[in-house]
């Protein structure tokens, strides 16, 4: 595989309702996709699971958004600063995982 893009955004979470910290999360993730893309997207194409405790947050892409950008793999990585801000690094990678 090769690494295609790197997206980075970070979100306030007091620019969401207090008890959103998901979906600020889940918003922080779509716009680091479409910085890594450098393309847009429709935002409904990509989906973040995420159990904060045990595993690694993922994104779920569509298979539509997958063929258009040939994207074989996403990693994400998200963390909180103390000032109350999301920041989320979003990898696209193209290719095989055999080549």
């Amino acid at each position: 595989m090769r690494l295609a893009g790197c997206g980075i955004d970070a979100e306030q979470l007091d620019r969401f309702q207090k008890s959103a910290a998901g979906f600020c999360a889940a918003f922080c993730c779509k716009e680091a996709l479409y910085k890594a893309l450098s393309a847009p997207y429709t935002f409904t194409e990509c989906e973040l699971l995420a159990e904060w405790e045990d595993d690694a947050p993922r994104l779920h892409l569509s298979a539509t958004l997958r063929a258009q950008y040939t994207i074989a793999d996403t990693a994400v990585r998200l963390r909180w600063t103390p000032w109350r801000e999301c920041v989320a690094e979003v990898h696209v990678f193209t290719g095989s995982a055999n080549a």
